[in-house]
């Protein structure tokens, strides 16, 4: 079962917004198409005050489908990721071209955020020839704004 059928559609009630949180594999294309403003690639999960967090993990395999399923939408990739290392191995087990920013990220209504990382630390430039999809951790994040938080 791929990991991503474990994401089910929730309609919650927080503040005055009505969401839809995450959603199941067939959703995935209403999801970039109807809901994201752009997609944004962070290097780890990020919390942020006033915003509550929902995440999960994916898959390449679903991340790759993201990617394309954008790409085709012409929704905007932005990468917020700052370790070009990390991204090639993931370019090269995807055939995905994500790119480096340091840029600092803010979350914004319609993104639909995805955190890359590696589950271990390379010792060598050449451990990169090693890397498998298990090595990837990917994170399907969603940030909402909460009103009157203290």
């Amino acid at each position: 079962m791929p990991a991503f059928d474990v994401i089910v559609i929730k309609d919650k009630l927080v503040g005055k917004h009505n969401i839809g949180v995450m959603l199941a594999r067939e959703s995935l294309n209403k999801l970039i198409i109807e809901y994201a403003n752009r997609i944004v690639i962070l290097s780890s999960p990020l919390a942020f005050p006033g915003y509550i967090t929902y995440a999960e993990r994916i898959d390449l395999d679903t991340l790759i489908e993201i990617v394309r399923t954008a790409e085709k939408f012409e929704v905007p990739i932005i990468s917020y990721h700052g370790h070009q290392g990390t991204l090639d191995v993931v370019n090269s087990l995807t055939g995905l071209k994500l790119t480096a920013n340091r840029g600092i990220y803010t979350p914004e209504e319609g993104d639909v955020v995805i955190a890359i990382k590696l589950r271990r630390r390379l010792e060598k430039p050449e451990d990169v020839k090693q890397v498998k999809k298990d090595d990837v951790e990917v994170i399907l994040l969603q940030y909402v704004k909460i009103n009157n938080v203290m």
